[in-house]
Parts: C-alpha cells; sequence; structure tokens
C-alpha cells in the first residue's frame, strides 16, 4: 500500500520525489538507494549517493566510483 510521504519520513531520513515510479531516498547511517512507493527497497543495493531515473538509468556513486545503474539495481557496464 502506498504511504504518504510523512510516512516515509518517518522511515528514512531523506526521501526525494518520484520519477519512474521510484524516488531517491536515504537511512539513517548514511546508505543511499531507490525505494517504491509503499517504502520497500526497489534493489538491495545501497550507495553513497543515487540520483534520479531517467529513462531506466539513475546515476549513483560508491566511494571514487561514479556510474549508472538499472532499475534492477544493476550496474550499467561501459
Amino acid at each position: 500500500m502506498e504511504k504518504t510521504r510523512a510516512e516515509l519520513l518517518e522511515m528514512y531520513d531523506f526521501v526525494g520525489d518520484f520519477h519512474e515510479g521510484v524516488a531517491c531516498a536515504r537511512d539513517k547511517a548514511g546508505n543511499c538507494f531507490h525505494i517504491k512507493p509503499d517504502g520497500s527497497l526497489v534493489y538491495k543495493g545501497k550507495y553513497d549517493w543515487v540520483g534520479s531515473f531517467v529513462k531506466g538509468l539513475a546515476w549513483a556513486h560508491w566511494g571514487e566510483e561514479e556510474f549508472q545503474i538499472r532499475l534492477d539495481g544493476t550496474r550499467v557496464e561501459e
């Protein structure tokens, strides 16, 4: 069931706007990932930073690396 913005902000420190059905979120430990409208994780991976999805891809940062991920969280290889 879809949660309200207030409910999502009780679960996470940050929740961005929804794009392509998912939103960027950050947990209390500082990990970033994408969530569905019900607050569940879209994929299992967590990153230092993630951007919004556009045409099925989003930018992600992990350590010194910057790369794109797909909606299932898999990394796009160059």
